[in-house]
């Protein structure tokens, strides 16, 4: 029951239901279905205000890099790598620059000599990754890449293009969701739509599948970015969910996502839910890795 002001009363109706009594009470009270209409309304304004952005070529630039470092040298790597990130997000246009650990691989793996690490970095637009490539701490890392042999190869780099709308630590997504629509305060301060959630140790997942030449890679996009905001709006635990494309012409049919759990038992909770079992008819316009996707964890190395 709404509070009343004072010099109202209260009084009680035939069917029970109590009402203020104050003549113009009906007017100021909205009932619960008008404050969900309104819910709704705000979110699909905000779905509306995002498709602008989705076509526009800022806040959409990213890439993935990989580093394959030989085991006994991951520590010092690590920390050769955090100082470098702090240089890197201190750069005009840099929105996120962070870096993670693939979960440990089998004992009997070829492959555990050696530690993989990925940074995933977003930019406002590929100028100002551009401008990066020239800073002196890039030139350093790439000096430190080819001459101490830590690394086996060269890191592999890929640039991407997020296509389920814009990054969400941009600053235009946040005036969308505050200043316009104020879902902070609708939502109890659990922002939709990829809004960040605080920054804290996260489980990511990172899936690389390429779309079938004879299907339609639009509608696949449209799919998986449909999976992609009902996980952040229903997932209390989904910290992130980023959809993404290579701006590579011999990859444009691939797609990368790349999300973040609080942990690994919210990313099997994840695998449960009616959306994401709904497509598991999907995988047959995929083509076949090894006979699997081809999908990796990753454990947060961010402070």
């Amino acid at each position: 029951m709404n509070e009343l002001s004072r010099g109202e009363t209260a009084v009680a109706t035939d069917n029970g239901v109590v009402e203020d009594s104050a003549p113009d009470s009906k007017k100021r009270r909205r009932d619960e279905a008008e404050i969900i209409a309104e819910q709704e309304a705000m979110v699909k304004q905000l779905a509306e205000l995002s498709s602008e952005y989705e076509n526009h070529p800022m806040y959409t630039f990213a890439t993935q890099n990989i580093f394959c470092v030989k085991q006994k040298y991951a520590e010092e790597f690590r920390l050769y790598m955090d100082k470098y990130m702090r240089d890197c997000r201190n750069e005009y246009g840099c929105l996120f620059y962070d870096m993670y650990r693939q979960e440990p691989l089998s004992v009997d793996s070829n492959e555990s000599s050696f530690v993989r690490f990925m940074n995933v970095t977003k930019w406002i637009d590929k100028d100002c990754y551009d401008n990066h490539l020239d800073s002196p701490h890039v030139k350093q890392v790439m000096e430190y890449s080819l001459t101490n042999g830590h690394l086996i190869g060269f890191p592999v780099v890929m640039l991407l293009k997020k296509e389920n709308g814009i990054h969400p630590e941009s600053p235009v997504h946040r005036r969308i969701l505050t200043d316009t629509l104020g879902l902070s305060q609708i939502m109890g301060d659990r922002i939709l739509i990829g809004q960040p959630q605080g920054k804290g140790k996260s489980y990511t997942m990172c899936r690389y599948r390429t779309v079938k030449p004879n299907c339609s890679h639009h509608v696949v996009m449209q799919v998986l970015s449909i999976v992609a905001s009902k996980a952040l709006e229903c997932e209390q635990n989904c910290i992130s969910y980023d959809i993404f494309t290579s701006l590579s012409a011999d990859t444009k049919n691939s797609i990368i996502e790349i999300a973040s759990w609080n942990s690994r038992s919210d990313y099997l909770e994840h695998l449960q839910t009616p959306y994401v079992r709904q497509i598991d008819c999907l995988q047959s316009v995929f083509e076949c890795t090894h006979g699997k996707d081809v999908e990796t964890f990753w454990e947060d190395m961010n402070d």
